[in-house]
């Protein structure tokens, strides 16, 4: 391996600047990515003028990747605890992801209910890391920007997590994946892949530089939650079928939505706004006062001390997501849920023999689905009377 030479005095070294090391690469090779070397202590302070731009631009960067880091780990943990498709099995081969559907109940009871009950994520042990990484996140691009928005909030915007100055939630058609999904649904019946349809965040920083945060990039074989975005689009060859302000997944307003029964529609948007109550609104309130009144503070520190803090920051937040499930499924939660659901359907779905309905049209239903979604956000927001 060639010597690296000090910054200063051009002697060999090997030592880099801590603060900076680890920053992930944007431009390989191209100013601030050239990578910065010392040979003692006393060099790196008489250089720290012409180092410190540089230095501020990496430990951005450092701490967009400790960020993103966090925030993929933080929808992981949610999706193994609180899962709806099961897989029997998967493996990957001749650039095709095999997923082999685990049947709900059994010939003689199948579960049909619309209202499907939340299952702990698991895997046969031999199956391969990115096989299994991939079904748990299968599908489930949209669901995760839903439930990360409060969370990358906190960590990522200016005046909060003084990161990115622009937020964006991205929905692309992925032409060149790594690998492209078939499911096994039953004896003799492969179902073939569909073209990969994904979500991810378009990040702007503060110095200009444009990142994709991905966290369900497993999907289609890029586990990496973080690249510049000009090297996403290059290696995935995505297409942006639309692009939607930040927050759009969390508050519902969505296009293109197509749904066959509008109660099991309404009743899941119900749920996933129920669900995420439980889960955010203690813990955060909980994490802000731990952090100093601002989260973000987690992501500072030292290598040691950071890895440290999301180590134990990981641990509480899987006891907080298996307590969040329990009181989920209690008798008062579902009551409450199954009520909003009535009222958000009796107040904005029309009868479809009401004179509204007429005057809309017998088609409006596919195209009222953000407006029902709002609708939901609006009844949630609606006191319920105290159970007795």
């Amino acid at each position: 391996m060639a010597s690296k030479l000090c910054a200063n005095c051009r002697k060999a070294a090997s030592t880099r600047c801590s603060a900076c090391l680890g920053a992930p690469r944007y431009n390989e090779g191209a100013g601030v990515d050239i990578d910065t070397f010392y040979c003692s202590s006393s060099c790196q302070k008489a250089h720290w003028n012409q180092h410190k731009q540089i230095c501020k631009s990496l430990r951005s960067r450092k701490q967009l990747a400790r960020a993103t880091s966090i925030l993929k780990d933080i929808v992981y943990c949610i999706f193994r605890h609180a899962t709806r498709f099961r897989y029997a099995s998967a493996h990957i081969s001749d650039s095709v992801l095999h997923l082999r559907k685990e049947p709900r109940g059994t010939p003689e009871q199948p579960n049909t209910d619309d209202k499907d009950t939340f299952q702990l994520f698991s895997m046969p042990s031999d199956t391969d890391p990115l096989a299994a990484e991939a079904a748990l996140v299968n599908q489930r691009s949209m669901e995760a920007i839903f439930y990360l928005f409060l969370w990358a909030r906190e960590l990522l915007l200016p005046a909060v997590g003084e990161l990115c100055v622009e937020i964006e939630e991205y929905w692309v058609s992925i032409q060149k994946p790594k690998f492209v999904v078939k499911y096994t649904l039953g004896p003799g019946h492969v179902a073939e892949p569909d073209i990969c349809r994904h979500w991810l965040y378009k990040l702007k920083l503060n110095n200009g530089e444009v990142w994709a945060f991905d966290p369900t990039g497993a999907e289609y074989g890029d586990p990496e939650p973080l690249c510049p975005w000009q090297e996403f689009e290059s290696r995935t060859s995505a297409e942006i079928v639309h692009m939607e302000t930040f927050g759009s997944a969390f508050f519902g307003n969505e296009q293109g939505q197509e749904e066959s029964s509008s109660y099991s529609f309404v009743y899941f948007h119900v749920e996933q706004q129920n669900f995420q109550r439980l889960l955010t609104d203690k813990f955060m309130k909980e994490i802000r006062t731990e952090y100093g009144g601002k989260i973000n503070n987690l992501l500072k520190g030292s290598d040691e001390a950071f890895e440290e803090s999301k180590m134990k920051f990981l641990n509480d937040w899987d006891h907080n997501v298996q307590r969040a499930i329990g009181n989920f499924y209690s008798e008062r939660e579902q009551a409450q849920m199954d009520e909003r659901t009535r009222m958000c359907v009796a107040r904005y779905v029309p009868d479809p023999d009401d004179e509204l309905a007429e005057a809309y049209g017998r088609e409006d239903y596919a195209a009222a689905m953000p407006n029902w979604m709002a609708a939901v956000d609006r009844v949630m927001s609606i006191p319920l009377p105290p159970q007795s």
